[in-house]
């Protein structure tokens, strides 16, 4: 008998919190307010010389971020991390980027890192912050190009960037989520898990979600796209790679058979590949124009 009221009471609490958060913003941007975890390493620990970069979010907080320099003019790589993440996380493919001839810039979502609280924190905003970074690469006089590349949440955000933006050069994306609705660790009801992603979506101050879902918008990026996933992602399972790869059947894939989700040890090996699908797009794209 307890277990069967037990049983009862998951789904009820957890309608419960739904129906708190829908009807009352503060609930909602504690919901939404990732940890915010310590910037474990800074570009030095990588042998990297960079310049702290300081912008303007949309929202109008300070957003962080380093730039590591080439000498000399060149495509530059915007990297993105993931929810919970920072820059500091991204740092270890700093160093190969760089000795491939990119300019890299490793950008702090809002709320993430060094860079300030925004409430109703998420996927759109870390979106919005994506274009926040390109829109200081274009204008620095020393970038030829911009490519985007994202870890998770931070692959979501650069995806539906790059709809938006067509002089984006490439998009890498490793372990994007392609519907935050498909996530193994929502269990609500279906039709919950929409309607409370509705209401985030309205409440941080957008219209519609299948405006904001990856596997929606990834067919109107004009760049050449490349879709990395690890294979033991049980965070963001690999349904999400290849729901990606159907709604884009033109992207360079690959999926590496011992990387897990939040580590990214596991996605090294795939370094080599990612310079050469940068170099081969960033030229292609430098040829045309």
């Amino acid at each position: 008998m307890k277990k069967a009221l037990g049983l009862v009471a998951v789904p009820v609490a957890i309608g419960g919190a739904v129906w708190a958060a829908t009807r009352h913003p503060n609930v909602l941007s504690r919901l939404l307010t990732p940890p915010r975890m310590p910037v474990g390493h800074r570009p030095e620990d990588f042998g990297l010389e960079a310049e702290t970069v300081e912008m303007q979010s949309a929202a109008g907080t300070k957003l962080h971020a380093w730039f590591v320099a080439r000498p000399e003019p060149a495509p530059a790589v915007l990297v993105m991390h993931g929810w919970s993440g920072n820059s500091g996380f991204m740092l270890p493919i700093g160093r190969p980027l760089h000795d491939a001839g990119f300019h890299v810039m490793f950008l702090d979502g809002r709320s993430h890192g060094f860079s300030e609280y925004d409430p109703f924190t998420g996927m759109p905003k870390f979106a919005q912050d994506v274009e926040t970074g390109l829109d200081w690469l274009e204008n620095s006089p020393i970038v030829t190009s911009v490519a985007l590349l994202g870890h998770s949440a931070g692959a979501s955000a650069v995806l539906l960037a790059a709809s938006r933006r067509p002089e984006v050069g490439a998009v890498v994306s490793v372990s994007a989520v392609a519907d935050p609705r498909d996530m193994k660790w929502a269990i609500l009801p279906k039709r919950w898990q929409q309607s409370y992603a509705e209401h985030m979506i309205r409440t941080a101050g957008f219209a519609h979600l299948d405006d904001h879902i990856p596997v929606y918008r990834i067919g109107a990026i004009t760049a050449p796209i490349m879709l990395i996933h690890g294979a033991r992602d049980f965070v963001v399972g690999i349904e999400h790679f290849e729901n990606l790869t159907a709604a884009r059947p033109d992207a360079e894939t690959l999926l590496l058979p011992e990387a897990g989700h939040a580590s990214l040890e596991g996605f090294m090996p795939a370094v080599t590949p990612v310079i050469g699908f940068l170099r081969r797009s960033l030229l292609a794209a430098s040829s045309e124009a």
